[in-house]
């Protein structure tokens, strides 16, 4: 199961345990609209980085503000959270 599915799923499952909040709702619609363009938005940066915005087409300008409104341009490193306890300073 991809990523956008599990977290429709865990959208659903959620929706039925917790009240209905507007804020909540918004922000699950959100991260929903994000995973979904994440891998548009990362491939369209790797194709304008080197670009000057004047050399940029009418749909590459687009496409860039939209991923913007979702904050996906640029796209933002991912940085893998630790699995082992932090060591202690002895």
């Amino acid at each position: 199961m991809g990523i956008f599915n599990q977290a429709v799923a865990q959208h659903a499952l959620l929706k039925q345990l917790l009240p209905p909040s507007e804020e909540a709702e918004e922000q699950v619609s959100q991260w929903e609209r994000r995973l979904k363009h994440a891998d548009e938005c990362t491939q369209l940066y790797s194709q304008t980085i080197d670009k000057k915005t004047s050399d940029l087409t009418v749909r590459e300008t687009e496409l860039v503000k939209a991923c913007q409104s979702i904050s996906l341009y640029p796209p933002q490193k991912y940085q893998e959270r630790s699995t082992e306890p932090p060591v202690q300073p002895q």
